[in-house]
């Protein structure tokens, strides 16, 4: 059995294909007229997923995936607002598992 590496926010926020679809889901949103959805409100919404699960009293590896989750929450904008959700998931799926 192949041992699992632990991912932590901090390598999601500098990979590049996190960063790329961040950057290419921020530009569809504001082309579609949205508000700004490229890291700054990544950063944003794990902040406050981390601090929510925290305050909860959760354990420090959930508030980190909370925290991961939230990050990645939009990077399916890149490809449509419609479904983003599922979209993202299976993007983020791809990229948590290298």
């Amino acid at each position: 059995m192949m041992s699992q590496k632990i991912v932590n926010l901090e390598e999601i926020k500098t990979n590049s294909k996190v960063m790329g679809y961040l950057n290419a889901a921020n530009q569809h949103m504001k082309a579609s007229g949205y508000t700004e959805h490229g890291e700054r409100h990544a950063g944003i919404v794990s902040t406050i997923a981390r601090k929510i699960l925290s305050r909860l009293q959760y354990p420090e590896r959930l508030a980190e995936l909370a925290a991961i989750a939230g990050y990645l929450h939009d990077i399916g904008n890149m490809i449509s607002r419609m479904d983003h959700g599922q979209i993202a998931a299976r993007l983020a799926l791809n990229i948590l598992e290298e």
